[in-house]
């Protein structure tokens, strides 16, 4: 397969550090990356597994911060930036860039919402520290793909909440993950929330797949 755009700007060497865009550039990162995610992609797609090397390539490149701005430690990238990028490590293994794509969505989220908050400010300077991916659980079974409806509601029981769902995919956890769900199980399935947590104490099980009938 011949070199990606980005691929042929450098090298496949790349540091460990995550380092600011004038010392090293978007398209080395994002091409260090590629090479990275090329690498494993037959593997990948062969185990049908989580593409964990290119995710410890995209934090070893800062790219997990990529959308967090420079004074929170991140990279202040461009949503042009961001999507070229999703295209470039695409070209090399689809299921890296889908994992890239659906980090940069909730980290946008982040940074849209965050405003002068200093709790959610210290958040955004701990995922550009420490490059963690935030896991995302949009999707949910029974609501035919609408994610401004969901079934889930949360359940308070004094200061604790509880929240079973039912999601078709989920990227895997690393410390934070996001999720959409009803403030209450009396109200409407378009009145959600989108639940931020941190430090992942949930339990996942995987569900048997229903037997089709002939």
């Amino acid at each position: 397969m011949p070199p990606s755009v980005a691929e042929r700007a450098v090298g496949n060497e790349h540091p460990r550090v995550p380092v600011g865009l004038d010392v090293r550039s978007w398209e080395e990162r994002v091409a260090a990356v590629a090479a990275c995610a090329g690498q494993h992609a037959t593997q990948v797609d062969a185990a049908a597994r989580f593409p964990a090397e290119a995710v410890e390539a995209m934090g070893a490149e800062g790219l997990l911060g990529a959308w967090i701005e420079p004074t929170l430690g991140g990279l202040g990238a461009s949503i042009e930036r961001i999507a070229w990028a999703c295209g470039e490590i695409g070209q090399r293994c689809a299921s890296s860039a889908m994992v890239f794509a659906m980090h940069q969505i909730q980290v946008a989220s982040l940074v849209r919402h965050a405003g002068d908050s200093d709790w959610w400010t210290a958040r955004l300077r701990e995922i550009a520290s420490t490059q963690r991916l935030i896991a995302s659980a949009t999707s949910e079974v029974g609501v035919g793909g609408d994610l401004r409806s969901s079934k889930c509601a949360i359940q308070i029981d004094g200061r604790v909440g509880t929240l079973t769902k039912r999601a078709p995919v989920m990227l895997r956890p690393r410390t934070i993950s996001g999720r959409y769900a009803r403030s209450h199980h009396d109200i409407v399935g378009s009145f959600q929330y989108c639940l931020r947590t941190w430090g992942f104490t949930g339990t996942i099980r995987r569900k048997a797949p229903r037997r089709r009938r002939r």
